[in-house]
């Protein structure tokens, strides 16, 4: 005689719900799952967005990449790695150097202190819809691969021209 097996339902915080979605233990839920279900959960695709950027390591570090004329600098967490992230609340090295990369090339008028408030925010969400990508306001690896970073002499002097990495 077979029998059906039962499962229990177990209720999580929303955060660890968007967490082990991204992380592929739990099934998003569908529209037979009804109103009240679909109103104390997030779309599947931000879940999914929220846990690959959870996923990813902070961009600690400026990093100078060669360039013809000098180097440039961008945030990161070494050489030749653009797979990281920053969002409000951070306070590091990747910061200052995302701070420098919006006043020098994209014009924004906030304060270079190491410190991702509102004003950064806003001023990331402007540099992404002139790029063209996505104005979340959140640093990862398309901002870092679609913005444009200041280019410095070795001597340390701005060049005045912004590059693509």
């Amino acid at each position: 005689m077979r029998t059906k097996k039962r499962t229990a339902l177990v209720t999580v915080p929303l955060s660890a719900a968007a967490a082990a979605l991204g992380a592929g233990l739990l099934v998003a839920p569908t529209a037979a799952a009804g109103p009240a279900a679909a109103a104390t959960t997030r779309p599947a695709h931000v879940a999914l967005a929220e846990g690959a950027a959870a996923r990813l390591p902070l961009c600690e570090y400026a990093i100078e990449q060669r360039t013809d004329d000098g180097h440039m600098v961008r945030p990161g967490i070494r050489p030749g790695h653009h797979t990281c992230i920053l969002k409000q609340g951070h306070r590091m090295l990747g910061v200052h150097a995302l701070q420098l990369g919006l006043v020098r090339c994209y014009g924004a008028r906030i304060s270079i202190d190491m410190k991702f408030g509102p004003a950064t925010k806003k001023a990331l969400r402007a540099a992404q819809r002139k790029v063209g990508i996505r104005d979340d306001g959140i640093f990862g690896p398309t901002s870092n691969y679609s913005m444009r970073w200041p280019e410095y002499y070795d001597n340390g002097q701005f060049t005045g021209r912004c590059i693509r990495n």
